[in-house]
């Protein structure tokens, strides 16, 4: 007599993007992202667990003390409603919050130079940037690239409508394109070369050929960039030839 065995395999719990628990009210789910901060009160403790969609709040004990900024996580729990005066209205997510059941910390961070979990940095400039790779993991500076990123998108799609060409130029020339201001010189193998201050010419001879045209190009000009002049600015340009249009 022979019998057959069954093997039943448990799945692991998917990932949940933390912009999504709000559709997951009283379900488990599973998280991974980088702290922002801990909160301590007393057997309570709190953290903020961030990924590129958002941060949620995350409730639990002693277990949670012994994270620290900037950690990476993965946190497994069930979405549950904040108590009503709980609520966090300056997060999207701020009427949910996880009630932790496992974690497992994935990589650690060093002490952080400044307070990462700041409402505002507040730091001067050549700090901000010398700690590029840090604070851009802050919630108001990644506001500020997506800022861009949408003026960007909204720009594309009304050019794209009105039919025309998105170019690339370069951005190095044999000469200087326009004058007026300081450029940049560069070796180019044993040549003089510049770094462009403006697609001026390339974009006309682009619409030449395509009648309307829109690019996004850097344009250098070698002031101090303490002044309104600054090292490279990104400049966003729409042409279109009216030629054909002469009745």
């Amino acid at each position: 007599m022979s019998s057959t065995r069954f093997k039943t395999t448990i799945k692991p719990v998917e990932r949940t993007l933390i912009a999504d628990t709000l559709k997951k009210v009283g379900e488990k789910v599973r998280i991974a992202g980088s702290v922002h901060v801990v909160r301590s009160h007393g057997k309570i403790v709190f953290a903020d667990i961030y990924d590129r969609t958002g941060i949620l709040q995350v409730v639990g004990g002693q277990d949670i003390s012994e994270l620290k900024p900037q950690y990476a996580v993965e946190v497994e729990g069930t979405i549950n409603l904040r108590p009503e005066k709980m609520a966090n209205e300056k997060i999207e997510t701020g009427k949910v919050e996880l009630a932790l059941k496992k974690l497992k910390i994935l990589a650690e961070s060093e002490e952080m130079p400044f307070d990462m979990g700041a409402e505002d940095l507040n730091l001067e400039l050549p700090t901000l940037l010398d700690f590029r790779s840090l604070t851009l993991r802050h919630p108001k500076q990644k506001e500020i690239f997506k800022v861009q990123a949408n003026v960007a998108r909204a720009f594309r799609e009304a050019a794209e409508k009105l039919g025309c060409v998105e170019v690339f130029t370069p951005t190095v020339s044999a000469s200087a394109t326009e004058g007026g201001a300081e450029v940049f010189k560069v070796d180019y193998y044993g040549h003089d070369a510049f770094l462009v201050q403006s697609p001026q010419l390339y974009k006309q001879i682009a619409v030449g050929a395509f009648e309307r045209v829109y690019l996004f190009s850097h344009a250098y000009r070698s002031e101090p960039s303490v002044t309104t002049r600054h090292l490279s600015s990104l400049r966003i340009f729409l042409t279109l030839s009216s030629l054909l249009e002469l009745k």
